[in-house]
């Protein structure tokens, strides 16, 4: 295990530092303009700016690495997201905030892109698995490492915006230290929505509400907290709890969608979703142990339809169109994280707090119903034409799906 992880041994230091100082900033923005008396709109457009951030980095980033080297672009990227955090503590803005956090988005982006891209060249047929799950385990823990620091400070002061600072400064030094060589430049996926639709209309509707869902649930998930009884030094362990749902059901439910039809795997996770949303949307004030409980269930429910449905496409995509679908989900994906947070925000301005499980459960009705009717339209494929599931971070960056779907990825 240790000579297969040797070589990526920096990698997985940097990206798990980045993911700390931006699971950090994910949970302290929201968290901190509520308390600031932002609206919930504008809050919700902190989420959508990001997440449109991530979808131009996707786009824009893998040009800057491969004119100037994965090392050189990692530390620029790095360089810019530090003076993120920094700034939106000089200027608790909203409008400031918003081109901030959309800047951070395109530079986490460009972090993972080289990160991802650089590892898909390492890994090999041998030890692709292990590599992808250390990363994946990387991923879920630093993230949550991360949400949990929030504790150590006030959110009001600038101490955890120079902490976030610091962790993104930080993440540069491993990786501008390694010794291992270059890897050759990203390939540029070309976007294929159309295609895409004709291979499987499951997939799609999977990956669009994904987005419209999930894109909505963590920008506005420390506000609902937050709003709804949670007291505010348990929010980001209401967070973290959903991370720890998600972590939690990656193998099972892909052990579980590689033997079965995997619109059936996709239905199921949709109406628990529906069901678990519909419970926290009935809870209201108070009852903050069910609400810590439910968020594991919820994290169970929503974190593996995005990649359930990544897996249904490519069973039925041919081999040398892989990365090309994946990018199209993932442009189906960030695009719809974009608007959902606004929607979001504004149901739950009108409605209360509770009402972003009403904007959840709302959108996985619809998926099951998409996902339920595909079932009727087309036979399920045989087993034994399936490409294995593999569990994979929601990294959302076309190197991340390229990694995953070589060499029977899924």
């Amino acid at each position: 295990m240790a000579s297969v992880l040797k070589p990526i041994t920096a990698l997985l230091l940097s990206a798990g530092i980045v993911l700390a100082g931006n699971g950090l900033e994910g949970v302290l923005l929201p968290l901190r303009g509520s308390l600031q008396g932002f609206s919930e709109i504008q809050i919700g457009l902190i989420g959508s700016a990001y997440n449109a951030g991530l979808m131009l980095g996707c786009l824009i980033c893998p040009r800057i690495i491969a004119r100037v080297g994965h090392i050189r672009a990692f530390t620029v990227f790095t360089a810019i997201a530090t003076m993120s955090p920094l700034i939106e503590a000089i200027w608790p803005v909203p409008g400031v905030w918003w081109v901030f956090r959309g800047l951070g988005g395109v530079c986490i982006a460009g972090i993972l892109n080289a990160v991802e891209s650089w590892m898909t060249t390492v890994a090999t047929n041998a030890n692709r698995g292990q590599m992808m799950s250390t990363y994946t385990v990387v991923n879920f823990s630093s993230v949550m490492i991360g949400q949990q620091l929030i504790g150590l400070s006030d959110p009001m002061g600038f101490q955890l915006f120079s902490l976030g600072a610091i962790l993104f400064s930080l993440a540069a030094v491993p990786l501008a230290l390694t010794l291992t060589p270059h890897p050759p430049a990203p390939r540029q996926p070309k976007l294929r929505i159309r295609q895409l639709y004709r291979v499987s209309p499951a997939a799609v509707a999977g990956a669009f509400g994904t987005g419209l869902a999930n894109g909505a649930f963590w920008a506005m998930a420390p506000v609902y907290a937050r709003e709804s009884g949670v007291p505010i030094d348990l929010v980001p362990l209401f967070v973290s709890l959903v991370v720890i749902g998600g972590a939690l059901a990656q193998w099972p439910m892909g052990r579980i969608s590689d033997h079965i039809d995997r619109r059936t795997v996709l239905a199921g996770l949709s109406v628990s979703a529906v069901v678990v949303g519909l419970a926290l949307l009935v809870l209201g004030q108070g009852a903050v142990g069910w609400k810590l409980g439910l968020a594991v269930a919820f994290g169970f429910s929503i974190m593996p339809i995005y990649w359930v449905s990544f897996a249904h496409a490519n069973d039925l995509a041919a081999r040398d169109e892989a990365v090309d679908v994946a990018s199209s989900m993932l442009l189906l994906f960030a695009s719809a994280a974009i608007a959902g947070p606004l929607i979001a925000a504004v149901l739950m301005r009108d409605i209360g707090p509770s009402a972003l499980f009403m904007h959840t459960a709302s959108v996985h009705v619809v998926i099951a119903a998409v996902v339920i009717y595909r079932i009727t339209r087309r036979s399920a494929l045989p087993p034994q034409q399936r490409i294995a599931y593999q569990a994979m971070p929601n990294s959302n960056t076309p190197a991340g799906f390229e990694t995953g779907t070589k060499d029977g990825g899924g």
